[in-house]
């Protein structure tokens, strides 16, 4: 295969994978069909299949995306030494995550499945560690005396991720204000997480 009809064959993937998922997100997933897809990537059936197994693995590699967004944003926080700034780095780096126009439709996905087959209850198993790990650092925020000591850690961690989750459901990346947006947000996730002067 020549290095063109390479790059094509993973465009036309990617553009597969984006159709699914916005179908999956107007339509849910049990109501997205095949077609549906196909004729918002602008493929026939036949050449969707070209490119993919099917609706699971659509499904698969669109919680993977989005995944692996929140993983990387861990990994740089875990690579701080100092328990505060670590807290900060996800709360900044997740908002970014959640307000890119690229990752938007993927971190939708994410958000929005209930774990109605094994695909799904693995990707909130995911969302479930991130929550404990959360938890993690803000314990060790706590004993430094960088985070508010009032509330338990974990249920910090699932204040501020339920606040940072809502973003996905109002946010428009593609309109004007993101950046404030975004500062807006951390400051006030990151002010409700501090302790008091």
């Amino acid at each position: 295969m020549s290095e063109a009809s390479g790059s094509k064959t993973v465009n036309d993937v990617e553009s597969v994978l984006l159709a699914a998922v916005n179908e999956f997100l107007e339509r849910g997933y049990d109501a997205a069909r095949i077609g549906h897809i196909a004729a918002a990537a602008g493929l026939s059936k036949s050449s969707l299949y070209h490119h993919v197994d099917g609706k699971e693995q659509l499904l698969a590699l669109g919680l993977e995306r989005a995944i692996e967004g929140l993983e990387r944003c861990f990994e740089v926080a875990r690579r701080e030494p100092e328990p505060g700034r670590a807290v900060e780095l996800v709360v900044e780096l997740v908002v970014e995550d959640m307000t890119d126009r690229a990752r938007l439709p993927f971190v939708a996905l994410l958000i929005g499945v209930h774990g109605n087959s094994e695909l799904e209850k693995r990707a909130l198993q995911h969302r479930r560690n991130y929550d404990r790990e959360l938890g993690e650092m803000l314990a060790r925020a706590q004993a430094v005396g960088a985070a508010r000591t009032d509330i338990a850690p974990e249920a910090l961690a699932r204040l501020c991720f339920g606040a940072i989750n809502s973003l996905h459901s109002w946010v428009r990346p593609s309109g004007p204000g993101v950046a404030e947006i975004r500062r807006d947000t951390v400051r006030f996730v990151l002010g409700a997480l501090a302790p008091p002067p």
